[in-house]
């Protein structure tokens, strides 16, 4: 429903502000931009998977240093809330913390360029935060990562549509 109402309140601009737009959002992200930008706007794949790149690429320093802002401001302010920063932490070292030991950037790559949900910019974001990234090496990983996820997305969105009898 939230993503049907997304989706018609762009729908009204031109095709590449709406690509940029719902790229930038969490819950579309690239995954449901580009084949919403070749199947139903009709956009070239080329300009969609670039068009939804500019849009997934914007999140990444608000959400990267912001929350490293929100993160050292409750270290300083609130040290209460701190508990909750070191529970996230402790979940993400546990699930990802071997993983990423053994393969460092690789596996925040990976981590971004699956199109899942709960994976992507913003998520990689978060993570390399958390996993206390430099911005430069979270920016590398992350970019890399969204990349090859927005690629994944449209090859896929091509080999649907290819197949697709209509």
């Amino acid at each position: 429903m939230i993503v049907e109402t997304m989706i018609a309140w762009v729908s009204a601009m031109p095709p590449w502000i709406a690509t940029v737009i719902l790229s930038a959002l969490p819950f579309t992200e690239s995954r449901l931009t580009i084949p919403v930008a070749v199947t139903v706007w009709n956009m070239t794949p080329i300009s969609a998977y670039l068009f939804a790149m500019l849009g997934n690429a914007l999140p990444f320093f608000p959400v990267y240093f912001g929350f490293r802002f929100a993160k050292r401001f409750a270290e300083t302010y609130a040290p209460w809330s701190v508990v909750w920063f070191d529970r996230a932490l402790h979940r993400v070292q546990r699930k990802i913390g071997n993983t990423y030991e053994r393969f460092g950037l690789l596996a925040v790559i990976a981590f971004i360029a699956v199109p899942l949900p709960g994976t992507g910019v913003w998520s990689g974001s978060l993570l390399a935060v958390l996993l206390e990234l430099s911005w430069k090496r979270a920016m590398l990983a992350v970019m890399i990562g969204m990349l090859l996820m927005g690629g994944i997305v449209l090859v896929l969105t091509l080999a649907g549509v290819a197949v697709d009898p209509s």
